[in-house]
């Protein structure tokens, strides 16, 4: 494949995800967490009634296994039920 062909297939690509994202809902901010360090992703858990929302925390340098990691539990209302709920986490072989 040529190298414009590249170039168009690489354009053709962008202006059409740029015309869907446009066409797509538009996102409210509810609430914000403040104090996390390096919230990643998160993982909203219910259970009968309760409703709890895990977030993956990836502080540290992502090369190395400093146990700095962890997980913070908080609620649907975005309070911080706790923070250090799971400490001490390294992701292996991440970065290489």
């Amino acid at each position: 494949m040529s190298a414009f062909s590249l170039r168009f297939l690489a354009a053709l690509c962008l202006c059409s995800s740029v015309s869907l994202a446009w066409a797509g809902p538009k996102l409210t901010q509810a609430w914000q967490v403040e104090g996390l360090a390096t919230p990643e992703s998160v993982l909203v858990h219910s259970l009968q009634e309760k409703t709890d929302v895990f977030v993956s925390l990836i502080d540290g340098d992502p090369g190395a296994i400093d146990n700095k990691g962890g997980i913070a539990m908080i609620g649907l209302k975005g309070e911080t039920l706790n923070k250090d709920w799971v400490t001490g986490l390294s992701v292996q072989g991440y970065g290489g």
